[in-house]
């Protein structure tokens, strides 16, 4: 034979050299799993769930209302208000504007929940409705001033270069 032997099955391609991964595709991965994860929480709007949550709650059935839930309201609040804080850690001028309107549209949709309660049922609303509420006020304020000053500091280092 030649020393330029071709029948190696990597130089014929057929993806020969895709068998020798770690993980075929396909395969469950826990880095996979993790950068997903990742991705998701970085792209969701998680107010917008934090209200839909308590949207879902004004109009479950009676029976299923009670501590326990106002209490999972609360912790999924405060979940939600490290989360979007975390969001703005690291973001471009694209995702500053995005997290801009997310937070505007989000404090508009709280103060609807709110007065809807107040004016359909004449009490004042739950405590759990109140921290939601401060919650997604809090976020619209810190996120969007966290987000702010990275995406400043990202223009500042860009404009040094």
């Amino acid at each position: 034979m030649s020393e330029h032997d071709h029948s190696d099955p990597s130089v014929l391609g057929g993806g020969a050299h895709l068998s020798r991964s770690n993980n075929p595709k396909g395969k469950f991965s826990f880095k996979r799993l993790c950068k997903g994860t990742y991705r998701f929480l970085r792209v969701c709007p998680w107010t917008f769930l934090l209200i839909a949550s308590a949207v879902l709650v004004e109009y479950l059935p009676a029976r299923m209302q009670g501590v326990t839930l106002n209490y999972t309201m609360i912790v999924f609040a405060l979940v939600v208000f490290v989360i979007e804080i975390l969001k703005g850690a690291d973001i471009r001028l694209g995702r500053f504007v995005l997290d801009l309107f997310i937070a505007i549209v989000g404090v508009i949709a709280a103060t609807a929940l709110i007065t809807y309660h107040i004016t359909q049922t004449g009490e004042s609303p739950l405590f759990y409705q109140w921290i939601v509420a401060a919650v997604v006020v809090l976020d619209a304020m810190i996120s969007t001033t966290i987000a702010f000053s990275t995406a400043l500091r990202n223009m500042a280092v860009a404009h040094d270069m």
